[in-house]
C-alpha cells in the first residue's frame, strides 16, 4: 500500500499480482511461497524489460543517456534491496 489511492487501484487489479495472490492461497509450505514468489519475480523482471524498451523507443534522444544511467542504478541496487526484504 502506497499513499497514492489511484496506484493502490491501478495495483490491485494487476493481473500479475491477481494471479500471483492466487497462487499464494494454494501454498501448503515455505518452498511452495519460495517457488511462488521466484516464478513472479521472473515475470516482473521480465515486464520492467519490455517497458523499459519500449520507454528507450519512444524517449528523445538527449534524455536516453539519462534513462540508460537510471536504469543501470535501478539493476544494480535491486539484488541488494531485495536481500533486504
Amino acid at each position: 500500500v502506497t499513499d497514492s489511492e489511484e496506484f493502490n487501484q491501478i495495483f490491485a487489479e494487476n493481473p500479475i499480482d491477481q494471479a500471483y495472490i492466487s497462487d499464494s492461497y494454494n501454498a501448503v509450505s515455505n518452498r511452495d511461497m519460495i517457488d511462488i514468489a521466484e516464478k513472479y519475480s521472473k515475470i516482473w523482471q521480465e515486464e520492467i524489460d519490455v517497458a523499459y524498451k519500449r520507454l528507450l523507443e519512444k524517449a528523445p534522444e538527449e534524455d536516453k543517456p539519462m534513462l540508460k544511467q537510471e536504469q543501470a542504478d535501478w539493476v544494480d541496487n535491486t539484488p541488494a534491496s531485495l536481500e533486504e526484504i
